[in-house]
C-alpha cells in the first residue's frame, strides 16, 4: 500500500527556531501555568536537536502552549493526528495534551511518560465552529517533563475518487473509505427527466386510457408514494439536521454529584456548556458509560472560575454521557447540552 505522505503543521514544533524579542524561548510558545518555583530551560544546541524542559515542584499544572500568533488553521468535521515526544525523571510524573479548537470545544488526554524518549499519539475530530487549532502539552502536579518534539498532521486529505466500469467508487486506499462516508454536496442546474423502462402484460379489458383522467402512482422501496407535480417532475425532500437542547440548573458543593445521563448513540455531534453562577470556583469533568450504571471519567478535573463558560466535548465515545461536578463551596451552575442528528 502506497504510503501517504502527512505534511506537519505545527510551527516550530522541533523547537529550532528563536525570536529576536525573545532569545531565551523558542518561537511560537509560551509558558503557561505554574508558580514562582517553575521553571522553563530551553535545551540544546541551535542547531538542534533542541527540547523544552519543564521543572515543576508543586502546584496544579504547567505548561507550553501556542502562541496566538501560531495556531493551525482548521475547518469543521477534519480529523487530525497529534504527536508528542516525552521524556520525564520519573515514572509517575503525569502529563496531559490539550487541544483546544477555537471558542467552541476542547480535547484533554492524559499522557503517561518515562524517562526514556516516549512519542505519544492522538487523534482528535474538529466540531461545528471550530476555525483553528490551539496546542498546549504540559505536567501536572510535582515532576518534569522534557518536551523533544510536537508534531500535527491533518488526516484523509482530500483527494478525488475513481469510479470503475460499473459506476462504483474504486478503492485503492482505505483511507479512502473516508471520503466516501462524507457528505456530498449537490447542487441542481435544471430539472432533468427521470427515464422509466415500463413493460406490463394488461389481460382484463379494460377501457381507453387517457392522460386527463389516468395516471400511474411510484412507490419506492419503503412503500411510501412518490409525488410529483402537475407538470410532471418529482417532488424530493431532503431532511435537515434535527437539533437537541436542554438546560439543568444546578448547585455544586463538596458532594460530587452529576448531570442527568445523556443518550448520544443516535447523535452525530453533541457537547456540554457549564457556567459558573457563582462567586467561588468548581471542578467539573466529563464522564462516559456503555449502560448507564457503570461510568468513567472522559476528562481530568478543570476548575471552572466564577463566571467562567466551558465547554465539553467527550474523546471516547460510549453510549451515555454525563457532566461530574463538585465545589469547596456552594457554587451555582447553568448546564446546556447540545446536540445535532
Amino acid at each position: 500500500m502506497e504510503e501517504m505522505k502527512l505534511s506537519n503543521q505545527i510551527y516550530n514544533g522541533d523547537f529550532l527556531l528563536s525570536y529576536a524579542d525573545r532569545p531565551g524561548f523558542p518561537d511560537g510558545w509560551e509558558s503557561a501555568g505554574g508558580d514562582s518555583q517553575t521553571t522553563w530551560e530551553w535545551l540544546g544546541p541551535p542547531e538542534g536537536p533542541r527540547a523544552v524542559r519543564i521543572n515543576h515542584p508543586n502546584g496544579p499544572r504547567a505548561s507550553i502552549i501556542q502562541s496566538l500568533e501560531t495556531v493551525i488553521q482548521a475547518e469543521i468535521n477534519q480529523r487530525w493526528e497529534f504527536q508528542i515526544l516525552l521524556e520525564s525523571n520519573s515514572t509517575g510524573v503525569l502529563s496531559y495534551l490539550k487541544i483546544y479548537m477555537g471558542n467552541v470545544a476542547q480535547k484533554v488526554s492524559t499522557l503517561y511518560p518515562t524517562d526514556e524518549l516516549k512519542w505519544f499519539s492522538k487523534i482528535f475530530a474538529t466540531p461545528i465552529g471550530a476555525g483553528a487549532i490551539r496546542v498546549e502539552v504540559g505536567v501536572i502536579g510535582e515532576g518534569q517533563l522534557t518536551i523533544h518534539e510536537i508534531k500535527a498532521s491533518r488526516l484523509y486529505p482530500q483527494r478525488s475518487l475513481k469510479l470503475d466500469d460499473h459506476g462504483q467508487v474504486y478503492v485503492k486506499h482505505v483511507d479512502t473509505i473516508g471520503q466516501i462516508q462524507r457528505p456530498v454536496a449537490v447542487k441542481l442546474v435544471h430539472p432533468l427527466p427521470l427515464p422509466v423502462d415500463l413493460k406490463a402484460t394488461i389481460t382484463e379489458d379494460i377501457r381507453n386510457l387517457t392522460p386527463l383522467r389516468d395516471g400511474v402512482r411510484i412507490y419506492d422501496s419503503a412503500a411510501n408514494t412518490i409525488v410529483s407535480t402537475p407538470e410532471g417532475a418529482l417532488k424530493i425532500q431532503l431532511n435537515s439536521r434535527r437539533f437537541v437542547d436542554s438546560r439543568e440548573s444546578i448547585v455544586a458543593d463538596l458532594s460530587k454529584e452529576y448531570t442527568a445521563a445523556k443518550d448520544v448513540s443516535e447523535l452525530t455531534v453533541y457537547s456540554f456548556a457549564i457556567k459558573n453562577r457563582g462567586v467561588a470556583p468548581a471542578l467539573i469533568h466529563l464522564e462516559i458509560s456503555p449502560d448507564g450504571e457503570d461510568w468513567a471519567a472522559d476528562s481530568l478535573d478543570l476548575e471552572l472560575q466564577p463566571g467562567q463558560l466551558r465547554v465539553l466535548v467527550p474523546q471516547t465515545f460510549l453510549r451515555y454521557i454525563r457532566v461530574s461536578y463538585r465545589a469547596e463551596s456552594t457554587v451555582p451552575l447553568n448546564v446546556w447540552f447540545q446536540a445535532q442528528c
